[in-house]
């Protein structure tokens, strides 16, 4: 369905599979609202730590940036201590604030192993494919679609704000296929998600049954 997205899967389990866990890491561990300066710092490290990147000290802090909702500064030496910087005023709930924290650490990840693509665009969106592929899965997802809603006097208002550089659709498709070629159990998979993530990420589940059932009976009325 998304080839250039496979492609991406595969290069990854090439250099990094001998080294990956096959565990996704759970939303439920981390807090319902944004912590404070020590809590992130903490966060940060218990989620490097979660894909094996104990060596690095992450520093995370609030600024202005412009566009971008979250930057990270990536040392052409490697360094030790890594800073991740994030706009404040773009995070609208800490689903997002810890989606765009994995897609951030992602980045890290990819470039101590010296994996990138020539394109920006997509090396962003590789990023994004790394930070499912690490295990960061349900964060993503989770932090995909956030509704901001006002009251006003015609009624409510609620504005959803999409993140990331995949579709909603592609980021479900890359989730499910790291899950499947690590034999990740769709009861284990589905559960911890969002009504929205969830209902994605199934509906490609569904889709395979659909397709799988057509071409039984094809098979047996033929």
């Amino acid at each position: 369905m998304y080839p250039q997205l496979a492609e991406k899967i595969i290069k990854l389990e090439k250099v990094c599979g001998k080294y990956c866990h096959h565990k996704i890491f759970d939303p439920k561990t981390l807090p319902e609202n944004i912590p404070d300066e020590v809590g992130i710092q903490n966060i940060t490290k218990v989620m490097a730590e979660f894909i094996g990147m104990n060596e690095f000290i992450f520093i995370v802090s609030f600024t202005k940036l412009g566009s971008a909702a979250g930057q990270i500064s990536l040392s052409v030496n490697r360094d030790k201590n890594v800073f991740i910087e994030i706009q404040r005023d773009k995070i609208k709930c800490a689903k997002q604030f810890f989606a765009i924290l994995a897609h951030e650490l992602a980045h890290q990840y990819l470039h101590i192993r010296y994996i990138d693509e020539p394109n920006e665009l997509e090396n962003e969106r590789l990023t994004d494919v790394c930070a499912v592929y690490v295990g960061f899965g349900k964060l993503l997802l989770n932090g995909y679609l956030t509704n901001e809603r006002e009251t006003s006097a015609e009624g409510e208002i609620v504005t959803t704000y999409k993140g990331g550089y995949l579709t909603f659709a592609e980021l479900a498709f890359v989730y499910r296929e790291v899950c499947k070629m690590r034999k990740i159990a769709v009861s284990e998979y589905s559960s911890g998600l969002s009504i929205e993530a969830r209902e994605e990420v199934l509906s490609w589940v569904r889709w395979i049954w659909e397709n799988i059932k057509q071409w039984v009976c094809h098979f047996f009325i033929k």
